[in-house]
């Protein structure tokens, strides 16, 4: 308890309060005391009940409602235990959640909130009739996020007149939209109230949840599933448009994944967790697991998986061959390395000039690579631009086909990636992005590699 007696005599008045009271008051806000919790809560709801009434008219007391936020934290905390210290925690947790709502006379309504459903793990074993909601029950729809109309309506009242509302309206889609609760779509209030708070309608919306949230939890989840599960969640989170079908847990509980580290399991997690988006494809049927599409929720979160991209790229940079001589600037290497994937390939006659650059768009992202296709620079769309970051500079590819070029020669179709390189100026603003000139015929290649700036200076 974080009141004393005194303080809430100050607020009601002695006449409220009889010594009973009074003692609870003191027993159980002296924490040196080491006072067993397991009973506080439902002694001090019945001692509301039966004091804090009028006793000059008589009436009957209000029986108090009790709420319960994040009830299976401490689960977080715990990660993989032992089973005898999991036991421990669990069943004084067990015993104080039974003596509070269900053995607890004086409790007209309780209401308990968490991550997890936590029934299979025994703690709520004790609360038979307690009736469960999950985030898929379509009558949770409309009451834990803003919708679509909401943020339309805060919008009108928040944005300054003549703002370009429909363009904010986007943007902070893009940023804080995606949850889903009973098939319905929700934005993320406490994201969103913040943005309107502050005012700053012409930036972009800020990631809110990556200065606040802890993801030292989320970090050691994923750190204790294999290499392959860390690499598909990667691949999921760098990218926003990803969607994977899945079986979701609408039950999951942490030990799942340490017991057996499905993609199933440490995605239902991080479902039930807010980390993952669950759009359902069929017909929930009470608690059984429901098949799903998921996906990133949006672009706030891709900050929550930073270290986890990052790790799992700098593992791609590693091995890749054809990645360490791109971007150690070997041509030859590089030639050399990506002949040998495509024959690895069925590459059929029909792959044209686009179908190439869509390969190598596929390949680069498929490496956690920010790797964009019609990329405006200079003065035109290069095929493929590779985003840089502190550690690498960007790169910005050509592609030619013989068969634009007319000729097998593919020194020749090199020429002409150069040629477009020139007379369309990619990347001349950036002099450290590196220039791919790619000419392509079936399963062979050559590659061609140069800086921006050293390049455009040759040219001039």
């Amino acid at each position: 308890m974080s009141s004393t007696y005194g303080e809430v005599s100050d607020a009601y008045g002695d006449r409220w309060f009889t010594e009973s009271v009074r003692r609870l008051f003191d027993r159980y806000s002296d924490a040196d005391r080491g006072v067993d919790a397991t009973l506080s809560i439902k002694d001090l709801s019945r001692s509301l009940f039966s004091h804090l009434v009028d006793r000059d008219s008589k009436k009957v007391g209000t029986k108090p409602v009790i709420l319960m936020d994040e009830y299976d934290a401490f689960m977080q905390k715990m990660g993989k235990v032992p089973p005898e210290e999991f036991d421990s925690i669990s069943k004084i947790l067990s015993d104080f959640i039974v003596a509070t709502f269900k053995e607890n006379t004086s409790l007209s309504l309780g209401v308990m909130t968490g991550v997890m459903t936590l029934s299979r793990t025994g703690i709520l074993s004790g609360l038979n009739n307690a009736a469960v909601h999950t985030l898929f029950d379509e009558g949770s729809a409309g009451f834990f996020g803003y919708s679509e109309d909401d943020v339309g309506r805060l919008l009108e009242i928040y944005a300054p007149e003549g703002s370009d509302r429909s363009r904010m309206m986007k943007t902070v889609k893009d940023t804080y939209d995606g949850y889903v609760f009973g098939g319905k779509e929700a934005y993320n209030p406490r994201s969103l109230n913040l943005y309107l708070s502050a005012g700053r309608f012409d930036s972009p919306p800020p990631d809110y949840w990556g200065g606040v949230r802890d993801n030292s939890f989320l970090n050691a989840l994923i750190g204790a599933t294999p290499e392959d599960l860390q690499e598909s969640i990667a691949l999921l989170t760098a990218d926003r448009g990803r969607v994977k079908k899945l079986e979701i847990s609408q039950t999951a509980v942490y030990q799942d994944l340490y017991d057996s580290p499905t993609e199933s399991n440490l995605c239902s997690c991080l479902v039930s967790m807010g980390y993952l988006r669950a759009r359902p494809l069929e017909e929930r049927s009470g608690l059984s697991p429901v098949m799903c599409e998921v996906s990133l929720p949006n672009k706030e979160f891709q900050s929550a998986y930073g270290e986890l991209i990052e790790k799992v790229r700098s593992k791609h940079l590693a091995r890749d061959g054809f990645l360490r001589a791109l971007y150690s600037e070997d041509g030859e290497r590089a030639t050399g390395e990506f002949e040998r994937h495509l024959a690895r390939m069925s590459v059929r006659d029909g792959w044209d000039h686009d179908r190439c650059k869509q390969h190598l768009v596929d390949y680069l992202s498929s490496r956690l690579l920010d790797a964009r296709a019609e990329a405006e620079t200079g003065n035109g769309f290069a095929d493929v631009l590779v985003e840089g970051d502190r550690d690498r500079p960007c790169v910005c590819i050509e592609v030619t086909t013989s068969d634009e070029a007319r000729t097998k020669d593919l020194d020749a179709v090199l020429d002409c990636c150069w040629r477009k390189f020139r007379e369309r100026g990619y990347c001349r603003d950036r002099p450290t992005c590196l220039l791919v000139a790619f000419a392509w015929d079936r399963k062979s290649c050559r590659i061609g590699i140069r800086t921006s700036g050293e390049f455009y200076r040759e040219a001039l």
